[in-house]
């Protein structure tokens, strides 16, 4: 349930989003890793051997790339906004049914 993450300072549940949202970054940041030692690794190994082992490699690298990325450009604002809210600096209880569509 989205409703879960927006709470306020005061809140108990406040414990729990925060360690959710943790753990979302550190597992975005941990793909992130990994993926740039892969494509590293892949770059330099396609360059020892033919281009269309080059150009199908470089099609699967932009398609891990698209997963990646829209991962986090649907996640980072509904997390941005939690934390805003958390904080009190947005009030965006009336969003969640914008958010959770």
């Amino acid at each position: 349930c989205f409703f879960k993450y927006f709470v306020t300072s005061k809140d108990p549940q406040g414990f729990f989003v925060w360690c959710v949202q943790g753990m979302y970054f550190l597992c975005l940041l941990l793909i992130a890793i990994c993926y740039l030692s892969i494509a590293a690794i892949s770059k330099e190994s396609s360059a020892k051997v033919g281009s269309k082992f080059r150009r199908r490699n470089m099609r699967t690298q932009r398609k891990i790339q698209i997963m990646i990325a829209t991962d986090f450009i649907c996640w980072f604002p509904f997390i941005i906004i939690c934390v805003l809210h958390s904080f009190e600096v947005v009030d965006a209880t009336d969003w969640y049914s914008v958010i959770s569509v």
